[in-house]
């Protein structure tokens, strides 16, 4: 399926292209990366890539696959990806794993190099603006429906019936999570699926080492779903930072009730300015409760500053301030108000 939408038109598939570069195994990957790099330069092949190197399900071993991805990254020389990289692989210092030393080779002369004093001006910001407006003119009417669907489930959360209506909308368009939804409800009403049934609903479930993301930027999180759709989230060492950075404004994000952090170390970590960016999304009106939100002193990782757009490593002290009007802090949970 997603070497027939590269060889069908690469660019206008290029959302699901990336999307799904991991489905179907460390080969089937390698090969995915390795058919996009014959491509043009594209910022959203990079910026995957950078989001998916973290939450990675490829072995350092896979040495063709980790020098095509570092060497398209540092083709595009995205500066978003900076900061996630530089935190997540301590700047390429571990001797280690091989995908350490290759991303140190490849990669160092990009995340390394000194920053611009302003990387964007007058001119820059304008460009920006032309091609936001004309991304905006030509979203889909499906995504509008989509949406619509959604609040539907949204404001009716404990009926299944929004749900299934969601589902054959989806079905009729092929894809795949339609199909989950239908198979979680009548598991959740029936409290028993076939033989059959349930091995379809673990294959559209995924794994490790066959992830689906039917749920797109939440399926980089672990989660946990309810009749379909993903209710809790947990951010942990495989969490990517640009993950969270793309969270605020997902369709999807309405759904959830709860984040939970699980991070020993800055690994997997998110920007504040991020992270109350989706506790403030005007969308997330079911998300009440962001538990374990860590705040200990970084460690001994040599992350440039200038990088990390919080000036700060205490996340708990550093959010509380951009959430205070609709979050209260209890412990290191934060509580909508």
């Amino acid at each position: 399926m997603w070497q027939a939408a590269f060889d069908r038109d690469p660019a206008g598939e290029m959302p699901r292209l990336a999307r799904h570069l991991h489905v179907g195994g460390a080969a089937a990957a390698t090969e995915h990366v390795v058919a996009l790099s014959t491509l043009p330069d594209d910022p959203r092949i990079a910026y995957r890539l950078a989001e998916l190197a973290v939450n990675s399900t490829i072995s350092p071993e896979r040495g063709q696959y980790w020098k095509s991805a570092w060497d398209l990254i540092a083709r595009t020389r995205d500066t978003r990806v900076i900061d996630s990289l530089r935190q997540d692989f301590h700047d390429f210092t571990g001797t280690y794993y091989d995908h350490h030393n290759s991303g140190r080779r490849i990669l160092a002369p990009f995340l390394l190099a000194e920053p611009p004093a302003s990387p964007l001006d007058a001119s820059d910001h304008k460009l920006i603006n032309q091609i936001t407006a004309a991304v905006d003119a030509i979203v889909p009417d499906h995504v509008e429906s989509e949406r619509t669907l959604l609040a539907d489930i949204y404001a009716n959360w404990d009926d299944e019936a929004p749900r299934l209506v969601y589902a054959d909308w989806l079905i009729e368009r092929e894809h795949l999570r339609g199909q989950l939804i239908v198979l979680s409800c009548k598991q959740a009403r029936e409290k028993t699926l076939s033989k059959g049934e349930e091995q379809q609903r673990k294959a559209l479930r995924g794994g490790f080492r066959s992830p689906t993301y039917l749920y797109g930027v939440l399926s980089d999180f672990e989660h946990v779903i309810e009749r379909g759709l993903p209710a809790r989230l947990e951010v942990n060492w495989s969490s990517s930072p640009i993950s969270m950075r793309r969270l605020a404004g997902d369709p999807l994000l309405p759904c959830v009730d709860s984040i939970d952090f699980d991070c020993h170390d800055q690994r997997g970590r998110s920007n504040p300015e991020d992270l109350a960016g989706v506790m403030l999304d005007p969308s997330a009106t079911r998300l009440v409760r962001v538990a374990n939100v860590p705040n200990d002193v970084q460690g001994n990782q040599a992350v440039d500053p200038r990088y990390l757009r919080s000036g700060s490593s205490r996340l708990a002290d550093t959010l509380e301030p951009l959430v205070r009007a609709q979050w209260k802090r209890d412990g290191q949970s934060f509580l909508r108000k």
